[in-house]
C-alpha cells in the first residue's frame, strides 16, 4: 500500500486549488438561492428539468440505485480530472453547477418542507460527495493551471515541470481517495440519507 501511495500527488500540492474551488462553490451555492429568490419561474423550469433527468435512476431496487448513483457521480469527477488540461474550464463548470444547483432547491425544498429537511438530505452523504468534487475538480483545474505555467511561463525561462508525471501523480490520488469516497457518498444516499428523510 504504502508503494501505491508514493506514485501519488501529495495532497498539500492541491490544497491552493481545493480552496479556491471550495470558495467557488459555496458562492455558486448562494448564488443559486438569490437567483431562486428574483427568478422563481425561471428557477422552477430548472427543478422540472432536473427532477426528469431523476426518471433515469431505479428508486425499487436500492442496490442498482446505489451503483447509478456511484457511476453518475464517478464520470462527472472523472470528465474533471481528465480534462482539466484545457485551462481548468471544465472542472470549474462543474464546481460551479454543482454549487449552484443545490442553492436552487435550498429555498424550493425550504418552502414545501423545511430548511432542516434539505440539510437532512444532503450533509449525511454530502459530506463526503462534496468533498470528492471538489477534489477531483482540483485536480483537474490544477492540471490546466499547470499547462498555462508550461506554456507561458517559458516567456520568463525555463519552467521544469512534466505535465504527464502531474498527471498520473494527480490520477493515483484520484483512485485512492475520490473513487472510495463517491462510492460510500452513494451507499450512505441510499441507505441512510433516504431512510432519515423517510421518517418525515
Amino acid at each position: 500500500m504504502n508503494s501505491y501511495f508514493k506514485f501519488s500527488l501529495p495532497f498539500k500540492k492541491v490544497t491552493f486549488d481545493f480552496l479556491f474551488l471550495s470558495v467557488l462553490f459555496l458562492a455558486s451555492f448562494l448564488i443559486g438561492i438569490l437567483f431562486y429568490i428574483k427568478n422563481p419561474a425561471e428557477s422552477q423550469e430548472f427543478i422540472n428539468l432536473l427532477s426528469d433527468n431523476l426518471s433515469d435512476f431505479n428508486f425499487e431496487n436500492p442496490y442498482l440505485l446505489t451503483l447509478q448513483i456511484f457511476f453518475n457521480n464517478l464520470s462527472v469527477s472523472f470528465y474533471s480530472v481528465l480534462f482539466g488540461f484545457f485551462l481548468g474550464l471544465v472542472p470549474l463548470l462543474i464546481i460551479t453547477l454543482n454549487g449552484f444547483l443545490p442553492g436552487l432547491l435550498f429555498p424550493y425544498v425550504s418552502s414545501k418542507k423545511s430548511a432542516f429537511f434539505f440539510i437532512l438530505g444532503i450533509l449525511p452523504h454530502g459530506i463526503f460527495e462534496i468533498f470528492a468534487i471538489i477534489l477531483a475538480c482540483a485536480l483537474g483545474f490544477r492540471m490546466g493551471r499547470l499547462s498555462l505555467i508550461k506554456i507561458y511561463g517559458k516567456t520568463f525561462g525555463k519552467i521544469d515541470i512534466s505535465l504527464t508525471n502531474e498527471f498520473f501523480q494527480s490520477f493515483f490520488l484520484y483512485l485512492y481517495i475520490v473513487i472510495p469516497l463517491l462510492f460510500i457518498a452513494a451507499i450512505i444516499e441510499v441507505f441512510i440519507t433516504g431512510f432519515i428523510l423517510s421518517l418525515f
